[in-house]
């Protein structure tokens, strides 16, 4: 772990985020930064932060529209959320779009300090092949999400993993023996299932296109598939 951590703590409380930065630096020795909006979050995001504590109800947006901007710009790091929004729906909400942890409020100082650790844990070992990003997608294969320019798309696990193989190649032809091993590889010993392949394709086509307003993806006849791209 580099010797200098930062944290920027996206928090309008003062009197909580000094509590979260007493508990940080004093504690751990990391060096924290406060914003007290999210405008202010914003302009603070060029700096290099190792992890982003966000409270989750902010003075001029939410904090899901902050982390939604910042994934959108593809600025990938590590984002715990704090909110006194603790029920289920609030959590998904978060995680889906790009949050790589939701601790409810209130915690305990040892909580928030694990949380951080691990989070930092992962930043430094974690691969960026964990993420895609082409054409406006956004995927982060770890989590298995996927946005396009900030709009979260919810995605089978077929559709899921049919889509980042086209995006990790975009505006190559991938062959549909790929897309089979890929989005069905509990039946990879088989051989392609072409009927199965085609229903697959329609359905993510049909909802890429509600979703984002066109179709990205060509059908290439008797060979496979590819994202268009430019």
């Amino acid at each position: 772990m580099k010797s200098v951590i930062n944290i920027l703590v996206v928090e309008d409380e003062l009197e909580a985020a000094e509590d979260i930065r007493n508990i940080l630096e004093a504690e751990e020795g990391w060096r924290c930064r406060l914003a007290g909006s999210g405008a202010q979050a914003v302009a603070e995001i060029t700096g290099d932060y190792d992890v982003i504590i966000l409270d989750r109800m902010l003075p001029d947006m939410d904090g899901i529209a902050f982390l939604s901007k910042i994934r959108r710009e593809g600025k990938m790091t590590p984002v715990l959320i704090l909110s006194n929004l603790g029920q289920l729906r609030h959590r998904i909400d978060g995680l889906d779009e790009g949050a790589d942890d939701y601790l409810p409020k209130p915690f305990a100082s040892e909580e928030l300090v694990a949380r951080v650790r691990t989070l930092l844990r992962r930043s430094q070992t974690k691969d960026m092949d964990d993420w895609v990003t082409t054409g406006g997608f956004l995927i982060h294969k770890e989590a298995r999400t996927v946005h396009f320019k900030g709009q979260f798309i919810r995605m089978s696990t077929q559709e899921f993993s049919f889509l980042t193989l086209l995006c990790e190649s975009p505006n190559d032809i991938v062959s549909r023996e790929l897309i089979w091993q890929a989005a069905w590889p509990a039946y990879s010993n088989l051989p392609p299932r072409q009927n199965v392949i085609d229903v697959g394709a329609s359905r993510l086509r049909k909802k890429l296109e509600k979703a984002i307003g066109f179709d990205p993806i060509d059908s290439i006849r008797g060979v496979g598939f590819r994202l268009k791209v430019g």
